[in-house]
């Protein structure tokens, strides 16, 4: 079991790290949510292709902020839980979160493509295309050859 406080370096930038992450994803939600309600009191002055597109932009911006929740900060607390209290049936758990930890990026470029309606559009069509020009390629080449008897 790891002692955190053989390490006071740890535990330090441990912490400060998971407050940066916490404050400026609770910032995020805060703007999100505040643009919401924004969005709902002019919603009579804007046209429904406008209105269209700031209600998918904030679907996809609290897609993009609930990432580093279920990726970060919830795994971390749960690690740094584990630790603290030297829960050791949960050290093999707590270890698997770290790659869930190491996943972050991966979920957070994913999101973004598939929250993005121009961006899905985008793979859809290479998915499409992409597997008809191997499947021409792919095809074995046949050479054309005589046999002829030896007399």
């Amino acid at each position: 079991m790891y002692d955190f406080s053989g390490n006071l370096w740890t535990t330090v930038v441990g912490v400060a790290s998971m407050a940066y992450i916490s404050v400026f994803s609770l910032y995020g939600a805060y703007l999100g949510l505040h643009t919401i309600y924004i969005l709902q009191n002019v919603r009579m002055h804007l046209s429904p292709q406008i209105y269209a597109l700031h209600k998918s932009a904030m679907i996809s911006l609290f897609l993009q902020c609930a990432v580093p929740l279920f990726c970060v900060i919830l795994p971390f607390n749960f690690i740094f839980l584990v630790i603290y209290h030297d829960w050791w049936q949960y050290q093999e758990a707590a270890t698997c979160t770290i790659f869930l930890m190491a996943a972050h990026s991966m979920v957070s470029s994913l999101v973004l493509i598939l929250s993005n309606q121009r961006f899905r559009r985008l793979i859809k069509e290479k998915m499409i295309v992409i597997p008809g020009r191997l499947k021409g390629a792919l095809t074995p080449y046949s050479i054309q050859t005589t046999i002829t008897p030896l007399t």
